[in-house]
């Protein structure tokens, strides 16, 4: 998996990482250098804002408008595969409300 660089600034997110598996930071010399060694890359699109306006009455989804993966994949000769998880606004209760300030 590939996350926003800014969460590796937190450390309990740096040790995380390194117990699950030491996913890499989605900034583009990084996947680059994946992409360019062979390796599959997982890259979740959502981020803070998907996270933050999980809904348990209805599935959102949230996806800026960024396409340089798609690029990325187009150079190195990757399959894109998206996936779906259905039901995750289920996993927990988020407070509701405030849309413009998150």
């Amino acid at each position: 998996f590939c996350f926003a660089p800014a969460l590796f600034i937190s450390p309990f997110f740096r040790l995380f990482s390194r117990c699950v598996g030491k996913p890499g930071s989605a900034a583009r010399p990084t996947m680059d250098s994946y992409l360019k060694a062979g390796e599959d890359v997982a890259l979740p699109p959502g981020g803070f804002e998907e996270a933050t306006l999980t809904s348990t009455t209805q599935d959102r989804v949230f996806i800026k408008k960024r396409y340089g993966f798609v690029r990325l994949c187009l150079k190195y000769g990757v399959a894109i595969r998206p996936v779906y998880a259905f039901g995750e606004g289920s996993l927990f209760n988020n407070v509701q409300g405030l849309w413009n300030t998150r």
